[in-house]
């Protein structure tokens, strides 16, 4: 038999389907990874770009099941497949749908999600979010009616066997005809916002176009539907042939169609090129105008970070607001109307953007006519999609009376030596307040930070008044005034600021035309000056870290310290960190930038300066964290003739000298959302008697602190602390918990909050918390953690698992103060330590740590103490700490030696007594060093230790202990002929500053205390350094770049 129903049994269409089917897979991927580089040429990534990705992964397995089931029979009659290969068919089938219906879920959610980038009205966004909740109801529906479309469930790819099945040709048109409606009103869903702009109908056109790229998506699902009306199950290899790889093709079309728009920055980028080749061929002008068009997401960027303001690719970036954090565009006052009201052309045509709110009626409509009500992205998408007429946009250059008109227009004349001198006055001017057509407000913030009011009114002062209405908020002035005036605005007449009339007013330099600052914008890094100015709570801790730095020097001085400053430029030497080196133009000779200025303040004590004291810049080449930079500042201390107690005791006394004249009751205010020491606000004169220091530090040793809080670095504002439980009473417990023979067992208690009985509100949280712990916790060789929740209901309040002495260990693990209904244990084991302790943490610490940071966010345990309160301020002195550790432990270099430890501070640590020192000559690891760590609520702010002041022991350790190679002992040459000159006993110290002043002014990063800082990268953001190095420029240091850049 050679026909069936009238068609060749023998035709195969194997060849056309893999084709077919790998040509779209192929311009599928090439289409996303353009995409993707488009996306990291202009602005990264969003989450349209990783749907697109996860909606690609499902593509191809979409793809990879085409093959699958070309290989088994499709595109072949059935009777000439085996029934074996219909078998493996009919399942890849069943795979096959599930996987088609998700790629296409996953593209229509990708493509809202681009909507969204561009226009995020709150209508738009609603629209969106029901139509995507149709979508993900439609793949739920489908894939169930996919998987059950028969009983017994194996019918689906066993059709002879008993059981029935759904009408499969039925379930295809269903699943099809949802499917090309939701296209529809993806599709239509900005069809709306562009036909009501005020603009022409090619204008409209044009931008039609751009949004219905995805119409041959909707053409291909249409023609897939048309093949499903062929399907015959007698024959399903054959009649599905067609429906099954349209189906590749819709989803790998839709692939496509995502990221068409989003292509723009290649095609400016290959333009751009072009255009500046044939311009040297021709140097006339173009006077053409030409429509530049805006794609879909083109101008997106990733939530919560900042849309660039000068893009090499985008004209006329410089006229951009700047966007919040949250990507949207601050509210302005539409009854601001100074400068704001120009209007900016471009070679003869009207610029969108510099369109005031009272004159946008020419280009939108009505009810979009509120910057508020247009979000930036869509601003900005329609502003390019109006009259550019090239990439490059060249400004005339300056005449000489340009320059010098300028120079004259915004010259120094006229400041005021002293603020308030014949009534003249200086400093930023904010945002004007008009508050009828005569009369207008602003402050004026002063150089002392002081906050004045200025009323400008038509009626006294007409030329002055007419000044001010012109000048743009946030420019720096120079005002002329009369006495303080009576009028303020409604709402202000409590005002505790001075008022005074404006006669006369002159900006000193102008500002960007399009800054909108309000309380609400986020300026970009790149931006530090603008985050510095606008952002009042980074300028207070800039000002309290002066403060302070004030305040401990003259604590220091008081004491006799000498302030002496020591070179950066320095020799490498094995310290610890890793160094920074500075070539010089001798070749292969190179500077070490100072990790600290450690050796040098040791010399010093041998040169007969008995108390040093430096403001050190220093510079390590570590690995970012929040907590530290690539060069930090710390206040260095060295006393001669003295031992670590004394340094303890001066050090706590400088610290808490600047804490009582801090006076933080008084002086701490809430900014922005951070509780900030205002130096303004601090109480002038002496401490009351009746307002006693609170603040204290207390003394523990490191392994009092390993013990009782599992870190050498512990936070006291944690109530509790660790319990150690005895073995014998949770020996069948122990054993559930861990492999180890002999194990110690710790715990700890966290009392929650009243939850209202919701008791399994913190049993959820817990699951999840062990979930998400880091993997070295979570796959633990000593054993998993184990979390216990109180709860009644349960056999012995949930803590069955503990055994019959399970109130004896719950007393314990709470120290005796009992659990309450949803009160958390955690428990965890480790191997009993042989002897000293040496690691910086063991795990139930950092358990600890971490649990109590995300029961705070979750609003599950009381809030710490508010910063400034004493009790918010927890310092604690950590002694008595290992003399060395093993080597391999972290990423530091160590000292370079071959014994297989390092010194856990410094190579200068000397050892606590003279049992530690024979302890050196049989374990090393065991003894202890006279090291000590200031710690403030978790996090070490500085260190110090006595010095090995003998050269013999400095060098036996250095040589017989450490076994350094004698080139590297060779290095410390200068500090042996210091210590051999008869160099007293000395100890030191080196105070942390910048983590300092973070944890007292309410941050958890040190950028916020630094003018300039590095991000996690060791990047510059503002000067964007580092920067890359040429041939020529290392070619006098004799140096040379090699392998890959």
């Amino acid at each position: 038999m050679t026909s069936l129903y009238g068609r060749d049994v023998n035709t195969d269409r194997s060849s056309e389907l893999n084709a077919t089917t790998t040509i779209v897979l192929v311009l599928s991927v090439v289409f996303v990874a353009l995409r993707f580089w488009a996306r990291y040429v202009r602005i990264g990534y969003g989450t349209d770009d990783w749907l697109t990705l996860v909606a690609l992964v499902f593509v191809f397995v979409t793809g990879g099941l085409n093959y699958g089931m070309i290989v088994h029979g499709l595109g072949k009659h059935a009777k000439r497949v085996s029934t074996e290969d219909q078998i493996i068919f009919f399942k890849l089938l069943l795979a096959f749908e599930n996987i088609y219906v998700t790629a296409v879920m996953l593209i229509k959610l990708a493509l809202l999600s681009m909507y969204l980038r561009i226009f995020p009205s709150r209508n738009f966004r609603l629209a969106s979010a029901l139509i995507a909740a149709v979508v993900v109801s439609w793949w739920i529906a489908i894939c169930a009616v996919c998987i059950f479309q028969c009983h017994p469930i194996k019918k689906a790819w066993m059709p002879w066997i008993d059981g029935t099945c759904i009408n499969l040709k039925a379930s295809f048109i269903g699943n099809a005809i949802p499917n090309i409606a939701t296209d529809v009103a993806i599709l239509c869903l900005p069809v709306r916002q562009i036909v009501k702009l005020q603009v022409n109908m090619a204008q409209k056109l044009s931008l039609l176009v751009i949004f219905l790229l995805g119409n041959f998506v909707l053409f291909a699902s249409i023609y897939r539907f048309t093949t499903i009306m062929q399907f015959d199950p007698v024959d399903t290899t054959w009649t599905l042939a067609t429906a099954c790889t349209w189906c590749v093709v819709e989803v790998a079309c839709g692939t496509i169609a995502l990221c068409l728009p989003t292509l723009r920055p290649l095609m400016l980028m290959i333009s751009s090129k072009f255009e500046s080749i044939t311009s040297k061929k021709d140097a006339t002008p173009r006077t053409g105008m030409q429509t530049e068009l805006v794609t879909i997401g083109g101008t997106g960027g990733k939530t919560g970070h900042f849309h660039r303001i000068d893009d090499a690719y985008e004209p006329n970036s410089s006229q951009r607001g700047l966007a919040t954090s949250d990507g949207s565009i601050p509210h302005v006052d539409p009854s601001d109307r100074g400068s704001g009201d120009e209007v900016s052309l471009h070679q003869g045509k009207i610029d969108p953007m510099a369109l005031p709110l009272s004159r946008c009626r020419a280009f939108l409509h009505p009810s979009t006519c509120t910057r508020s009500l247009i979000p930036l992205r869509t601003r900005q998408f329609l502003s390019r999609s109006f009259n550019q007429s090239s990439i490059a946009y060249s400004k005339p250059q300056p005449t000489k009376d340009d320059v010098l008109n300028l120079w004259d227009q915004y010259s120094n004349a006229g400041i005021p030596t002293t603020p308030g001198a014949n009534g003249r006055y200086a400093g930023f001017m904010n945002k004007r307040r008009n508050m009828s057509s005569k009369l207008s407000f602003a402050d004026l913030v002063l150089p002392s930070g002081e906050v004045i009011q200025l009323c400008a009114d038509s009626t006294k002062y007409p030329e002055a008044s007419a000044l001010f209405r012109s000048i743009r908020a946030t420019s720096p002035v120079v005002v002329s005034t009369e006495s303080e005036a009576n009028a303020s605005p409604d709402g202000e007449r409590q005002s505790s600021k001075r008022t005074f009339y404006v006669k006369d007013i002159r900006p000193l330099n102008d500002v960007q035309q399009n800054l909108i600052v309000t309380p609400d914008v986020v300026f970009p890094d790149t931006k530090r000056h603008y985050q510095l100015r606008h952002h009042p709570e980074l300028l207070a801790r800039l000002q309290f870290r002066s403060w302070l730095k004030g305040q401990l020097t003259a604590g220091l001085q008081e004491k006799g310290f000498t302030d002496i400053e020591t070179p950066t430029l320095f020799k490498s030497t094995p310290e610890g960190a890793r160094e920074f080196l500075v070539p010089t133009r001798r070749h292969g000779f190179a500077y070490a930038l100072t990790q600290s200025p450690q050796q040098y303040k040791q010399v010093l004590m041998a040169s007969g300066v008995s108390r040093y004291m430096q403001w050190a810049r220093c510079y390590r080449d570590e690995d970012a964290r929040t907590d530290r930079q690539p060069e930090f500042t710390q206040l260095d201390m060295e006393w001669a003739f003295t031992n670590a107690e004394v340094v303890r005791k001066d050090v706590t006394d400088i610290v808490l000298r600047s804490l009582e004249a801090l006076r933080p009751a008084h002086s701490y205010k809430n900014i922005r959302g951070s509780r900030v020491p205002v130096i303004a606000d601090i109480p002038q004169g002496g401490r009351p008697a009746d307002e006693p220091v609170q603040h204290k530090i207390k003394t523990l040793t490191f392994q009092e602190c390993i013990s009782m809080y599992g870190t050498d670095k512990p936070d006291l504002r944690l109530p509790g602390r660790i319990h150690a439980i005895p073995n014998e009473m949770c020996e069948q417990f122990a054993s559930m918990m861990t492999y180890l023979q002999d194990p110690l067992i710790e715990a700890f208690h966290v009392p929650v909050k009243d939850l209202d009985d919701d008791i399994p509100r913190p049993k959820r949280f817990t699951e999840q918390f062990i979930e998400t712990l880091p993997k070295h916790l979570r796959e633990n060789k000593d054993g998993m953690p184990v979390i216990l929740v109180c709860d009644s209901r349960q056999p012995r309040g949930g803590f069955s698992s503990l055994g019959v002495e399970c109130d004896e260990i719950v007393n314990i693990a709470t120290g005796g103060k009992g659990v309450l209904e949803g009160d958390i244990l955690v428990f965890q084991a480790r191997e009993k330590p042989k002897g000293q302790y040496y690691r910086a943490s063991t795990a139930i610490g950092e358990i600890r740590n971490e649990l109590y940071k995300k029961l705070l966010s979750n609003g599950l345990v009381e809030d710490l103490p508010a910063p400034g309160t004493p009790e918010s301020m927890q310092f604690v002195w950590v002694t008595d700490f290992p003399m060395f550790k093993p080597t391999g432990e972290d990423n530091d270099p160590g000292q370079e030696g071959s014994a297989g430890i390092a010194a856990a501070h410094h190579p200068f640590t000397a050892p606590k007594s003279k049992h530690d020192l024979e302890l050196l000559f049989t374990d090393p690891l065991q003894a202890k060093s006279a090291a000590y760590d200031l710690v403030l609520n978790g996090v070490e702010v500085g260190g110090g230790s006595e010095r090995i002041h003998i050269p013999t022991v400095q060098e036996f350790i250095m040589r017989d202990i450490l076994k350094m190679k004698d080139s590297r002992i060779e290095d410390f040459a200068h500090l042996f002929d210091a210590l051999k000159a008869g160099c007293p006993p000395h100890a030191g110290f080196a105070l942390g500053f910048d983590r300092l002043v973070a944890l007292l002014t309410d941050t958890t990063t040190v950028r916020d205390v630094i003018a300039f800082p590095k991000t996690m990268k060791g990047d510059d953001p503002f000067v964007k350094a580092p920067t890359k190095v040429t041939a020529e420029q290392l070619a006098p240091y004799g140096l040379q770049l090699k392998g890959k850049e």
